[in-house]
């Protein structure tokens, strides 16, 4: 057996994001028609793939990969409309278009079941896979269609390094062939079917050719090309793409391009077109585009060999350059090179055009995990721990406004009911701050170390909540929980009852002149409450504990949370955590027991109760959706992350959920 290759040299190469849990092993899904769950939409980009998102001008439509799903976008609608695709278990590392425009290939890492990659081939006409196979031990770095379409190439990565040949009308393996470097980027030579080179680490280019004369099975013959003595011997190749007559443009880690002749496979030109990692490269007529910190749009005075050779700077200048909200990873552009789509390391797509220097915000996601939801009637607001607020058109999910900290993470977010819409976001360095979301502004900031003056413990806020438009519910990850009123911008009362233990979750309900609010907390305990704030009223109505087992907290284990919620009629308390036995409690009010237990097969990150209070939600440590008949205790699984599932959110009005994992938020529709 082959050696490989450690870890990869750069950037560009394709990175699984780092989980601890693992994919469920048992899943209760339903029959297709009588599912509770239909996803209907997505927020999220997988940003650390870098051939990721497909733009077809021709086609008027736009590909993008989220999570295990492909998304196709109508370019033609005047309204949000969008097909997801869903087979692939982890997540989607590379998708690719057909030259036809009638079908797509898409591939996506190992699983516990197999523990190969997954390759997928989907009819756009019909919206359906008509093919897979498994291959690779590892994710798959890219995938190529010849230019005639009839043969894909499928890239391990650095754990595999093998090249293999498929039939792309059957799909069956044609040939494979080993080398002994990490492969960055492949292309197929479009004026010679037969012919593609892949580039990698340690300045590896090797020239391909797909032979079958004389023999009775394919062969590939390759060239390994030689770098000029003048370039850096510690040159790695990230990217490459073809230009006219015998041109071939290969980026570097180094923000270096070098440019060869196909003809003899050597390479005559290099120039420095950025100070970091080139990640894509497009051409055509007579322009070549590079990513990496900045957008750069390089003019050639010819694409003859012979005549850039002769020519002052070899021809070349740059005609010009934008830079984004972060580095760019895939990059899409017309047949001009004039217009193009981007995606960048911030999670954001964009669309550029070259003729006036515009650039568009077409898609945005979060960047870094989410750690918070919340819904009124139109807005979906979300805290993300990099360091964003962000408010989202329920309809369609366009961000309509991000508030932006940079010195600290959001860990939570909570939104007034009715009138004023207020948001409050707790950050990880204990402050709080207030974004009016009618004026699309920030209107208060308050600092923890107001209150807290002697104590230079961790301050940060885990849990938020408004129980009233003007009281606002904090709770730090030191136990203690604060009471703070907007209108008197102050602290009105602080309770320690949680103390030493991280509040994981409030839920605040009014009932009458009194508000019923609980605390949860990571060490199995939960204090339930009842208060008129304004008649500075607060009485502890219950103290509920159960016997646990210790949360590590290790680097390599989930913190598994005390979850809690009242039922709407305020008969039950909801609530589960790291107990000896995983189960759901239901927890009697008035007879002070718990009445029923739902048994789980797996952690519980995450809860909420349906305002009608027909339906629990529950986030699962093994990436389920469990949705779970509150009376009947019945329930469905629903499998679409590719991580553990942190939060659920039944959104108020609507008939809808919202799931998160990582920096993936999807949508459901209600059906039952």
């Amino acid at each position: 057996m082959p050696s490989v290759s450690n870890s990869p040299m750069t950037e560009k190469h394709f990175r699984i994001q780092k989980d601890y849990s693992s994919m469920s092993q048992i899943r209760y899904l339903a029959p297709e028609d009588q599912a509770g769950l239909n996803l209907q939409a997505v927020i999220g980009i997988n940003y650390f793939s870098t051939n990721n998102i497909i733009w077809s001008p021709v086609l008027s439509s736009f590909i993008f990969s989220s999570g295990s799903s492909i998304v196709l976008e109508n370019l033609n609608s005047e309204t949000s409309d969008s097909t997801i695709l869903s087979y692939h278990s982890t997540d989607v590392s590379s998708i690719a278009l057909l030259h036809s425009g009638k079908f797509l290939v898409s591939a996506s890492g190992p699983t516990l079941v197999s523990n190969q990659a997954t390759i997928c081939v989907w009819d756009l006409d019909t919206l359906k896979m008509i093919n897979s196979v498994n291959y690779h031990k590892g994710e798959i770095q890219k995938l190529s269609v010849s230019g005639n379409d009839k043969i894909l190439a499928s890239v391990g990565d650095y754990r595999d390094n093998f090249i293999a040949l498929w039939s792309l009308n059957t799909l069956s393996l044609l040939v494979v062939s080993f080398v002994n470097y990490t492969i960055n980027d492949l292309e197929w030579d479009p004026y010679s079917p037969e012919e593609f080179v892949s580039v990698g680490d340690h300045g590896s280019v090797n020239f391909w050719l797909l032979n079958d004369e004389n023999s009775s099975s394919l062969q590939l013959n390759v060239h390994p090309a030689k770098i000029p003595p003048d370039l850096d011997a510690d040159l790695h190749m990230t990217c490459l793409a073809f230009g006219l007559n015998n041109v071939l443009y290969i980026g570097t880690q180094k923000g270096i391009v070098t440019v060869w002749d196909t003809r003899n496979n050597e390479c005559f030109l290099n120039w420095i077109a950025d100070s970091s990692t080139i990640f894509t490269i497009s051409t055509s007529a007579g322009r070549v585009v590079t990513a990496s910190n900045y957008i750069r749009v390089w003019a050639l005075a010819s694409e003859n060999i012979d005549e850039l050779s002769n020519l002052p700077d070899h021809g070349l200048h740059m005609e010009d350059e934008m830079k984004l909200d972060s580095m760019v990873t895939s990059l899409c552009m017309d047949d001009n090179c004039e217009m193009g789509v981007l995606a960048t390391l911030d999670g954001t797509i964009w669309y550029v055009n070259w003729s006036d220097c515009s650039s568009v915000r077409f898609i945005s996601s979060h960047s870094d995990k989410i750690t918070g939801v919340q819904s009124n009637d139109n807005f979906l607001v979300t805290s993300c721990a990099d360091g964003s607020v962000r408010a989202w058109s329920i309809s369609d999910q366009e961000q309509v406004i991000k508030f932006q900290v940079l010195t600290s993470q959001a860990t939570c977010v909570s939104l007034t009911s009715g009138g004023l819409i207020i948001a409050a976001a707790g950050y990880s360095d204990g402050t709080m701050r207030l974004f009016n979301l009618n004026q699309l502004e920030m209107i208060m900031k308050w600092e923890s170390s107001e209150y807290f003056k002697k104590i230079k413990r961790d301050l940060s806020i885990q849990c938020i909540s408004f129980c009233t438009n003007d009281f606002i519910l904090i709770g730090y990850r030191i136990g203690i929980i604060l009471l703070f009123s907007v209108k008197a911008n102050k602290t009105m009362r602080a309770f320690n009852d949680h103390k030493n233990a991280c509040i994981s979750q409030f839920d605040c309900i009014p009932h009458n002149t009194y508000i019923y609010w609980l605390s949860a907390s990571n060490d199995q305990r939960i204090s339930v409450w009842k208060a008129n704030w304004l008649e500075d009223d607060c009485q502890m109505l219950d103290w509920i504990s159960f016997p646990g087992m210790p949360n590590t907290q290790d680097a390599d284990e989930i913190l598994v949370p005390t979850l809690a919620k009242f039922s709407p009629d305020l008969q039950y308390i909801v609530y589960c955590g790291h107990s000896a036995k995983k189960c759901l409690n239901f927890y009697n009010l008035k007879s002070k027991a718990v009445t029923k237990q739902i048994p789980l097969n797996s952690w519980a990150l995450s809860l909420d109760i349906s305002p009608s209070g027909h339906l629990i939600s529950i986030g699962c440590e093994d990436w389920l959706i469990k949705i779970i008949d509150f009376h009947e205790g019945t329930f469905q699984d629903f499998f679409s992350h590719t991580n553990s599932v942190t939060i659920v959110k039944f959104l108020a009005l609507q008939k809808q959920l919202v799931s998160v994992s990582g920096s993936h938020l999807q949508q459901w529709a209600i059906t039952v």
